[in-house]
């Protein structure tokens, strides 16, 4: 079971748009694009003018986790 970098650690602070920004960009280093593509949404929650986040989202495509099969 993968448990996310940083969780339940005290290493992350909930509210660091920079730490989620560096563990997002590992995250996807590491293949791991759902958790980059949550860190990423994060950082727009938390700074909604963050155009780094918007523009490495946009780059990552649409996520599949929430497209349909039919």
């Amino acid at each position: 079971m993968r448990r996310p970098l940083g969780a339940n650690s005290g290493l992350l602070d909930p509210k660091s748009v920079v730490a989620y920004r560096y563990r997002a960009y590992l995250y996807d280093e590491l293949g791991r694009g759902g958790a980059a593509r949550d860190d990423f949404n994060r950082i727009l929650e938390l700074d909604p003018d963050n155009k780094d986040a918007a523009k490495a989202l946009k780059r990552m495509g649409p996520d599949i986790r929430q497209m349909k099969v039919q």
